[in-house]
């Protein structure tokens, strides 16, 4: 069984779901149009919409990471590899 790990809708109104087995899903109309799952994505534990394109992941691993148009980019953190991001806040100037 999988929990929900977070929901979000991004600009071009598709909502994307995370949970825990892992995978993350983006719904659109009602219908999983996509979904994604290791190694993929790994595993998701925060997600917040970019305000231009894409979406912000918080990774299990500790990694932020901006998905857009099926790419991953990482952005590495201070953090320890252990350390989940469990929250994400995007600013209106797209800071993090």
């Amino acid at each position: 069984m999988s929990l929900g790990a977070a929901i979000i809708e991004d600009i071009d109104h598709n909502i994307w779901a995370s949970v825990t087995q892992p995978a993350l899903f983006r719904i659109r109309d009602l219908k999983v149009a996509d979904e994604l799952v290791p190694p993929e994505v790994p595993r998701v534990v925060s997600m917040a919409p970019d305000v231009s394109d894409g979406i912000w992941l918080g990774l299990s691993s500790g990694v932020r990471t901006l998905f857009r148009r099926g790419q991953l980019e990482p952005f590495p953190t201070h953090r320890p590899p252990d350390h989940a991001i469990r929250n994400l806040l995007v600013e209106p100037d797209d800071s993090i």
